[in-house]
């Protein structure tokens, strides 16, 4: 329903939501006057004739979905809202993406084709939707028609603003996530170089020796809708520059932003997740390569808890890591950490490696994901695990890159996207992203013990394609409507 306070003109437009692809379609409208009464249209009817429409069928270029399992009076209400990317001949394709909604039978009811790959995606509390490029550069807000209504780019490294109305924000790269805070500022994770006299020179060899190096530190920036920078804090003055875990050696950056560092950037930090609780003006982020899940002091960039494993951690951190309460295992490589309506700690631990530098890594083909929920007590500064879901029996569970896992908040279900499934020709998984076989899956899981699947969507292309696929990230929406 839709209300209009003055009648001043004869046109009015309605955003209508929800159809699915390649069907025929009667509309009718009915007018109401204020006090409920009908007004007629023409003579004597109070609806309108049919207005009839067909919708086009999916493009030839659209996602593979496949409906694996639905039941709905046991899942969430709503639609399902999640970006795709492609990987083409085990590239991933920069200059394709799309958004899509499909409701509790798998169907598509939205899409909108973006024409670059898709990173964080949300709705704002205005009902438009908020997204960043998969080149780690731009951020755009959109309507539910696909219009661009504001379009950020980091402008630090790049003059290429794609657009005349583009708003410029002075950092590095956007990255990974970017959401809208309370005051209607954006937090957005960028990047900055560094360059370190003593950086350990190896993730295999247990061995004391450093030498230089440009590490990438993450950082956090809040910035107003204008593109005004109103807030940073960068890991570089949190934690301590020589604690390295798996991948902080890497060159994840060489080619995606800093291309021009002498002997290449090492992917120190890399932070994947960041969540912001208004309960206490806090931030809870994600330091993929450190293994570690941190609290902050949005306002002052302090530390409140640091939970992971306690290998290398030096004196100053310390009385900051959580200590575990009974039988609990620390997360590797995690994902999406957020704050659950029970208080507790959500996030999806990949699990790459489940190792430290120097200690063997586990395998891929040995090797699991999980969702896992730990409750937190601040004040003792203690953490407990109270859930996980590692898949069902018989399947692989088991994704080295992207995910994510949320609390859906009527049902108490959990949203999972299993998004970065990697296989080898024969089917085994594995840690190197891309391999031979690329997919993504989305699933709602009860929370229980056991877990019971209610719903899952499965984007695959089969072995042996030359289309592999990817999600990022997803959310139950209670409607398509803003």
């Amino acid at each position: 329903a839709v209300s209009f306070d003055e009648v001043d003109d004869l046109k009015y437009s309605v955003l209508l939501l929800g159809f699915r692809p390649g069907r025929a379609h009667k509309v009718r409208v009915e007018l109401h006057d204020p006090d409920g009464d009908e007004k007629t249209i023409g003579a004597e009817k109070t609806i309108s004739g049919p207005l009839d429409f067909k919708t086009p069928p999916l493009p030839d270029d659209f996602p593979p979905l496949e409906l694996v399992i639905s039941k709905p009076d046991a899942m969430e209400p709503g639609v399902t809202l999640f970006g795709v990317n492609r990987w083409l001949n085990d590239v991933a394709s920069l200059d394709y993406g799309y958004l899509i909604a499909v409701d509790g039978q798998g169907e598509v009811v939205w899409y909108f084709r973006t024409g670059h790959a898709v990173a964080d995606l949300r709705r704002m509390a205005g009902g438009h939707l908020l997204y960043n490029h998969g080149s780690n550069w731009h951020a755009y807000e959109s309507d539910m028609l696909g219009n661009v209504v504001r379009h950020w780019y980091a402008a630090s490294l790049v003059d290429d603003a794609q657009s005349s109305d583009a708003i410029a924000v002075p950092v590095d790269t956007f990255h990974h996530e970017i959401l809208e805070l309370p005051t209607g500022n954006l937090l957005a994770i960028s990047t900055e170089l560094k360059q370190l006299k003593h950086f350990p020179v190896s993730e295999v060899k247990s061995s004391t020796a450093t030498g230089p190096a440009t590490i990438v530190a993450d950082v956090f920036v809040e910035f107003q809708p204008n593109g005004k920078v109103v807030n940073r804090q960068s890991v570089f003055d949190l934690l301590d520059t020589r604690r390295i875990g798996y991948g902080s050696l890497s060159g994840f950056w060489d080619t995606r932003a800093y291309r021009a560092v002498k002997g290449g950037s090492k992917d120190w930090s890399h932070c994947n997740g960041m969540f912001y609780d208004p309960t206490d003006d806090s931030l809870i982020v994600s330091l993929r390569h450190q293994d570690a899940v941190i609290k902050l002091s949005r306002a002052t960039g302090e530390i409140q808890w640091i939970l992971g494993n306690h290998y290398d951690w030096r004196h100053k951190w310390q009385s900051l890591l959580l200590k575990a309460e009974g039988d609990l295992r620390w997360p590797y490589h995690q994902h999406a950490p957020k704050i659950t309506p029970d208080g507790t700690l959500l996030l999806f631990d990949n699990g790459n490696y489940r190792a430290k530098p120097f200690k063997r890594k586990t395998p891929a083909s040995k090797n699991f994901s999980r969702v896992v929920e730990f409750r937190i007590d601040a004040a003792k500064m203690t953490v407990a695990q109270v859930w996980e879901y590692r898949g069902e029996a018989g399947e692989t569970f088991y994704s080295p890159f992207f995910c994510e896992a949320d609390w859906l908040p009527m049902t108490g279900n959990i949203l999972i996207t299993d998004g970065g499934h990697v296989h080898k020709e024969n089917g085994e998984p594995s840690d190197d992203v891309p391999a031979d076989h690329q997919w993504a899956r989305i699933l709602e899981v009860t929370h229980t013990t056991p877990a019971k699947k209610v719903f899952e969507v499965r984007i695959d292309s089969g072995a042996g394609s030359d289309r592999g696929w990817s999600v990022y990230r997803s959310q139950r929406l209670p409607s398509l409507a803003p």
